[in-house]
């Protein structure tokens, strides 16, 4: 320990077990290295607590998904704790739904630096860093219910010590007024802050994010003065980065200056990362009237086999998880003209999809006269057979009986 403040960690959701998701694609170069992403990072966030000197650490929750994981998950998750132990640090732990009390079999010994609170209420003990503070550790392991009220925190803490709670899933707040100095949550592999009075929950999220919309990648760092005020540092440790690189796509645009223009979009990313492994998403935003989203000359998937094949020649760290395809859509009627339409729309599906179009342009009337031009995509993801739909209506053609001022009232 360093300076006058109380240093400690705290991390999350490991969720070791538990596969990448989301992945559209994977070149065999790769397979080894999303295996081993949250391994990695678990690691890296018990070498940040030995690098730092930190007092503990506490962990909140789903740190293993005993469910289903191997034995290999189990003893690396054992050694990480023996790291820390030789160290003399300690750990508070509460277990969460994934890593259940219940579940660890008696036969598993945790080394003795190993806090594991029970499920059957808070309970509460107590530690000090070497000469300086005394701490208060207080919280409850996964009891069955996903939702936890701070009431149960009651009596907990006080201005003269620091208190440290520890929670698992939906916190409610039921009263903003708390002598609780720090608030770690888990649960969610989002990193997450809630605020209200005088409690702020702190959620830090999975050191390894397992799909491209989860936004933490490490664990947080914390210091405690005598004064009871917290500092919070993110230590980001994910062994693999996600990323999304938009790409704007014109009418005119061929095949060669799409995928030139998102390597330009991906490398340009990968420079602020040197040497860190990256998973994209390239999100395509096609002009109306492009080929893309034309009569069925081309496919997303036959884009992104191209853009796998060239990143991968051209950039060892990068891959292509996923490529989308977005086309603008127009709203622009009376909100009363829209009655029906969804129907229509279902009708109009199921009966292109049954007769095997992958596509098809229609011009119809709707009851006020409004033309309606309907575009219906019919693409194979993943196996799952999809029909993406949008539609185009135009307030400039509405007969004089429905431009009404209602109608611009109700435009969207």
């Amino acid at each position: 320990m360093t300076g006058d403040a109380l240093r400690f960690l705290h991390a999350s959701d490991f969720r070791l077990g538990e596969p990448m998701r989301g992945l559209r694609y994977i070149p065999e170069i790769w397979r080894n290295r999303l295996r081993d992403a949250p391994y990695a990072a678990t690691a890296s966030v018990f070498d940040t607590a030995l690098d730092e000197e930190v007092d503990f650490v506490v962990l909140t929750g789903d740190l293993i998904d005993l469910r289903g994981c191997s034995p290999y998950a189990i003893n690396f998750l054992l050694e990480q704790f023996e790291k820390l132990d030789q160290a003399g640090t300690p750990i508070y732990w509460i277990s969460g739904e994934l890593d259940q009390h219940r579940y660890w079999s008696k036969a598993i010994k945790f080394p003795e630096n190993v806090q594991l609170f029970g499920a059957n209420g808070v309970e509460s003990c107590t530690g000090s860093s070497p000469g300086i503070f005394q701490y208060s550790i207080v919280g409850s392991s996964f009891d069955g219910k996903r939702t936890t009220n701070t009431s149960a925190y009651a009596g907990f803490g006080g201005p003269s010590q620091t208190t440290i709670a520890l929670c698992y899933g939906d916190v409610e707040i039921s009263d903003d007024k708390s002598n609780i100095a720090y608030w770690a949550c888990g649960g969610l592999e989002d990193k997450l802050q809630v605020e209200s009075g005088t409690v702020e929950l702190n959620y830090p999220g999975s050191p390894q994010p397992r799909t491209s919309n989860v936004s933490s990648a490490g664990c947080t760092l914390l210091s405690v003065s005598d004064e009871n005020v917290v500092v919070a540092n993110d230590v980001p440790v994910a062994g693999i980065r996600w990323s999304t690189v938009t790409v704007q796509v014109g009418t005119e645009d061929s095949l060669v200056d799409v995928q030139e223009r998102c390597l330009s979009a991906i490398s340009e990313d990968l420079s602020n990362y040197p040497a860190h492994p990256v998973l994209f998403t390239v999100q395509l935003k096609v002009d109306a009237g492009h080929w893309l989203i034309g009569p069925r000359q081309f496919t997303t998937a036959g884009l992104a086999n191209q853009l796998i094949q060239i990143v991968g020649d051209a950039l060892s760290d990068a891959m292509i998880a996923d490529v989308t395809v977005e086309s603008p859509m127009e709203t622009l009627s009376p909100g009363f003209a829209y009655d029906g339409v969804a129907k229509d729309f279902s009708e109009m599906t199921e009966k292109l999809w049954s007769d095997g179009w992958g596509q098809m342009d229609l011009s119809d009337k709707l009851p006020h006269g409004m033309p309606i031009d309907m575009r219906l995509v019919r693409e194979d993801i993943d196996g799952m057979h999809t029909i993406k739909t949008a539609a185009t209506f135009g307030v400039n053609t509405l007969d004089a009986k429905s431009n009404s001022p209602e109608s611009e009232d109700r435009a969207a």
